[in-house]
């Protein structure tokens, strides 16, 4: 077990690499958290806001062939599809559908509860010493459905919750417009998840977290590394700044991780599902938890600072530009589940979600365990960030991690490499 203080450089200041930085600075190391994007500038500031805990079916599931077609075939299904850019992501889409059996949904499944399972207990420490337990709220995650079609669809999903240990509650009509007066009168079947949290403001709350890890020690740099790698006993990061020699790295860019593993000669498979929001004003007549609406796919987040609506899952890369016409198409929609909601838009926002084809994240060492790998968590990156920290300070330190690693093992893609 290392005792002694690392120079420690963390690359990515989103909540995976900020809480992270945060664990080291409080262990005694000396921790430089970089990203050219500031503190949650990327797909940690605009999510839906869940610590969802129940979230753990993969979406690589059994006949996934057939429902991605027929919502991409859907002018306004969550789905889409840049097809300029398929030939770069058809290694990628053949790997996610090798995922797809029973036995794979299965293992997919147990990895994730696996981490989900310490999420709420990393999350209450870590709120707890950046000083935002307020923003932490015990409301749970809400599915709703207006079609009993759909909610049947949906029976595997609760079936690997109460498999992997994940109460949830059914809800007729009644239960449903008790919980959330304010819901529309067609919903008619429900499905809570009542140890989920909600996170009404995760920019402020991921922000807060890094300046906990300043105040730790830590510091912080506007800086775009572009080239690593291992030397000796030490690691050499060059940023478009200057060079920098540590004792271990972190590697934790979300999306631009892929880049980063390519220079340790590690070819690992990430993808990015480019995800939008917009922000409406604060309804009258509101709700208490984020809902999902399982028909088209979209959440709404009752956010500190208005109604936030989530969606879509759309390939294309890291370069394109946003393309915002798919979210505003699915606006009037919302009035099935909240009605009256004002959809006069007050901003936008374009994420970019790390999705390996397996759906499990990469939490691991590399080059002699002097690079940490901690990416690709996909539509969780919120719910398991603290979580994935703690892991992260157990391999650089060589202590008990708070849960198995060897299903997020890097090896998993290039057993013969590795």
């Amino acid at each position: 077990m290392t005792q002694q203080s690392l120079h420690i450089v963390v690359i990515g200041a989103g909540v995976v690499g900020a809480s992270s930085a945060l664990r080291l600075a409080q262990a005694g190391h000396r921790v430089e958290l970089l990203d050219p994007r500031g503190i949650c500038g990327g797909t940690s500031y605009g999510n839906a806001g869940g610590v969802h805990i129940g979230a753990i079916q993969p979406f690589g599931v059994p006949g996934v062939l057939w429902s991605a077609l027929k919502m991409l075939s859907d002018p306004q299904g969550p789905l889409l599809l840049d097809w300029r850019y398929l030939p770069r992501s058809l290694p990628w889409f053949a790997r996610f559908l090798a995922n797809s059996s029973a036995r794979q949904m299965a293992a997919g499944a147990a990895a994730t509860a696996a981490i989900n399972h310490t999420a709420v207990a990393a999350w209450r420490d870590a709120a707890a010493t950046a000083r935002v337990s307020d923003r932490l709220q015990d409301v749970g995650w809400l599915k709703v459905y207006d079609r009993e079609q759909d909610f049947l669809h949906a029976g595997t999903e609760r079936q690997l919750m109460q498999d992997n240990g994940f109460p949830f509650e059914v809800l007729d009509a009644a239960a449903l417009h008790e919980l959330e007066p304010a819901l529309g009168a067609g919903l008619r079947f429900g499905m809570l998840q009542p140890g989920s949290l909600f996170i009404d403001n995760p920019g402020r709350v991921v922000r807060a977290i890094a300046e906990a890890a300043i105040n730790a020690g830590a510091s912080f740099h506007l800086e775009e590394v572009r080239h690593l790698r291992p030397a000796h006993a030490a690691c050499i990061i060059t940023t478009n700044l200057r060079e920098i020699t540590a004792d271990r790295i972190v590697v934790a860019a979300g999306a631009w991780s892929k880049s980063l593993a390519a220079q340790l000669g590690l070819r690992v498979p990430l993808e990015t599902e480019r995800g939008y929001h917009v922000m409406l004003p604060t309804p009258e007549r509101s709700v208490s938890r984020p809902i999902m609406y399982s028909r088209r796919r979209f959440v709404l987040c009752p956010m500190q600072e208005g109604m936030r609506v989530t969606a879509c899952v759309e390939f294309a890369g890291l370069e394109r530009g946003p393309d915002y016409r798919r979210i505003e198409q699915l606006l009037p929609f919302t009035s099935t589940v909240l009605p009256g909601l004002d959809t006069t838009i007050q901003s936008r926002w374009l994420g970019y979600r790390p999705s390996l084809p397996d759906g499990i994240p990469v939490i691991d060492t590399a080059a002699e365990g002097r690079v940490v790998l901690a990416f690709g968590h996909g539509h969780l990156g919120l719910t398991q960030g603290p979580a994935t920290a703690l892991a992260v300070q157990a391999l650089i330190e060589g202590s008990q991690p708070p849960f198995p690693l060897e299903p997020y093992s890097a090896r998993r893609f290039f057993r013969s490499e590795y």
